[in-house]
């Protein structure tokens, strides 16, 4: 089993079908996808990179990263990520641990890793550009692999220790998407989904729903973003949302966005009069509460209607059920 198989016949079925949008690459459809995920396993084969041998990935979100993972992964390529900003003691610490044999990323991403020792010793320094100017490519490929072969590696940030590895394999990703998609029965929309998670934007590619990718900077200058999406063709118009109650709040101040069926809000502890006042706008919407955190998947999913009437009725400033 390979959980990036789940791509196969999306390129296959879907080919003009949109994969994703972002503000700075514009559309990229299955078909553009299948065949950078095409170029990102060549230039790892080039490189000498092997099933089993971890990289460490970094880049900011959009089509080339995307392709790499899911290039990448079908090789049996496990993805290490670390976040940037993680103090430099920590990220030697993750860096030691898993030994990438690879060190993949944009130019800026890179010229950050100049600074820090372990990353330097990494064999190998792999620009992500580069997957754009491999020419030599053959399709697709996805080789087969024991369920339990590593797929990502994540790290907490360690606020309460050393940075802890959170381990994701093949079966485990692959069991996510069946319970996150309810075996592909939910949100079964033609249109695209307004996201700012970039692993939801991930899940989506796996699904076959197409995502509008919201740049991390939304909060500076977020207001031309939005317009901008707002303003797309009808084929690319939002759905659904996949957001936290921040960006929530943010939307509804913006016009548009009326043909919305289904919003998913993530976050513990969202004021219950964000969700009173998206009802009242969007009224005909269905809207679900979703509790996770920033390095687990989802663990629990509740109307968030429900969940506003019974903590108002406790007497609850904010959405607790």
């Amino acid at each position: 089993m390979n959980c990036a198989s789940r791509i196969l016949p999306l390129l296959r079925d879907r080919p003009g079908q949109l994969a994703l949008w972002t503000d700075r690459d514009g559309v990229l459809s299955y078909r553009n996808f299948g065949d950078l995920c095409a170029r990102a396993q060549a230039l790892a084969t080039a490189e000498g990179l092997r099933p089993g041998d971890p990289v460490l990935l970094l880049a900011p979100p959009g089509q080339l990263l995307y392709a790499a993972i899911s290039g990448f992964l079908a090789l049996g390529i496990p993805v290490v990520f670390v976040e940037p900003w993680m103090p430099n003691r920590m990220i030697e610490h993750l860096v030691n641990i898993t030994r990438p044999k690879a060190f993949v990323g944009s130019r800026m991403a890179q010229a950050w890793g100049l600074r820090i020792a372990a990353l330097r010793k990494i064999p190998r320094w792999i620009n992500l550009g580069k997957i754009k100017r491999q020419s030599k490519r053959d399709v697709f490929r996805v080789i087969p692999l024991d369920g339990s072969a590593p797929a990502s590696i994540t790290f907490t940030s360690g606020t309460a220790g050393t940075p802890k590895g959170i381990v994701r394999t093949h079966q485990y990703m692959w069991d996510l998407h069946e319970i996150l998609s309810a075996n592909g029965t939910r949100d079964q929309f033609a249109g695209p989904d307004l996201c700012i998670f970039p692993n939801y934007a991930l899940f989506h590619i796996g699904t076959g729903r197409g995502s509008v990718l919201v740049p991390a900077n939304w909060l500076d200058g977020g207001e031309k973003v939005l317009t901008k999406i707002n303003q797309l063709p009808r084929a690319l118009q939002p759905e659904t949302l996949s957001c936290g109650p921040a960006f929530l709040k943010k939307l509804l101040t913006q016009p548009g966005f009326s043909g919305l069926k289904s919003v998913y809000v993530g976050g513990a502890l969202t004021d219950r009069w964000i969700f009173e006042s998206a009802f009242e706008r969007w009224g005909e919407t269905s809207f679900t509460h979703v509790y996770g955190g920033t390095e687990v998947e989802p663990v629990a999913l509740t109307d968030a209607r429900l969940a506003v009437k019974k903590s108002a009725e406790k007497g609850h400033f904010q959405a607790l059920f």
